[in-house]
């Protein structure tokens, strides 16, 4: 079987980025960024909240509090696809 150039394979490093943002995978990495986002950001920052010290350090903070799990879901994800499809 012959493959045209349009059907042949992409390579490994570009094929898991349709996976990785597709709506199903972008919602579930969402929400649990979400979920652990608040919970993180309640837990690690709540005396800066309680006091009402907004500073830019502490948007940055609070930001990758919700930045790290997202990303973190999303490459668990696409592991946990490759690892199925072996």
């Amino acid at each position: 079987m012959t493959f045209s150039r349009s059907q042949a394979r992409q390579p490994a490093t570009m094929s898991w980025i349709p996976y990785a943002f597709s709506r199903g995978v972008l919602r579930r990495n969402m929400l649990i960024a979400v979920f652990v986002g608040c919970a993180l950001s309640i837990s690690n920052q709540y005396d800066a909240f309680l006091s009402r010290q907004f500073t830019p350090k502490l948007a940055v903070k609070v930001l990758m509090n919700f930045i790290i799990p997202f990303a973190v879901s999303t490459v668990s994800a696409v592991l946990n696809r490759r690892v199925e499809g072996r």
